[in-house]
C-alpha cells in the first residue's frame, strides 16, 4: 500500500510541492493585485469624469446683450422697489425677452417700472404688483408704459 521512500526523495517531493504551491500563491497573488489596480484605475477614471463639468457653449453677442439688458432691468426694479428679485428667474426673462423681441428698450422699461413705482409703492394693497410677472406681462406693458405719470406737471388742454 506504501511504498517506502527515501528521505532525499521526500525532501524532493516536498520541495516540489512546496515550489508548486509558491508558484501557485504568486500567481493568484499577482491576478489579485492585477485586479485591485485595475479596479483603483476604474475608479480614478470614474471620480475624473465626475470632476469634469461641461460647460455651457458661449452665447451669441445678442443672447450676450440681451441677457444684460434683462439684469439691468431687474437690477432696476429691485433698487426702485427696494425688492430682491433675481435677473436668473427664467419667467423674468423670459417676460422681459418677449418685450425685448417686440422692440422694447431698457428705458421702456425703466419708464414702466418709474409709472408703477410712483403709483403703487405707497399703497398696502398695490405694492405686491411691483414684481416682473405683472410689470412685463404682454398684457400690461403697453398700457403702463403709455401711463402719464400720477404727479405729471405736464399740463394739458384741459388744464388751461
Amino acid at each position: 500500500m506504501f511504498e517506502a521512500i527515501d528521505d532525499s526523495e521526500a525532501d524532493n517531493q516536498l520541495n516540489n510541492s512546496s515550489t508548486t504551491v509558491q508558484h501557485q500563491l504568486n500567481s493568484s497573488s499577482t491576478t489579485v493585485q492585477h485586479k485591485q489596480e485595475l479596479k483603483e484605475l476604474r475608479e480614478v477614471e470614474e471620480s475624473k469624469k465626475k470632476d469634469i463639468v461641461e460647460q455651457p457653449p458661449e452665447p451669441d453677442p445678442e443672447t450676450q446683450k440681451r441677457n444684460a439688458i434683462t439684469q439691468q432691468v431687474i437690477d432696476y426694479l429691485n433698487k426702485q422697489t427696494g425688492k430682491g428679485f433675481s435677473g436668473k428667474s427664467k419667467d423674468a426673462r423670459k417676460l422681459i425677452s418677449g418685450r425685448l423681441s417686440e422692440g422694447r428698450t431698457l428705458e421702456d422699461f425703466k419708464t414702466v417700472i418709474d409709472n408703477k413705482v410712483e403709483d403703487w409703492l405707497n399703497d398696502d394693497e398695490m405694492v405686491k404688483y411691483l414684481q416682473p410677472s405683472t410689470l412685463f406681462r404682454p398684457s400690461n406693458f403697453e398700457k403702463y408704459l403709455n401711463q402719464k405719470p400720477v404727479n405729471s406737471t405736464e399740463k394739458g388742454w384741459f388744464d388751461l
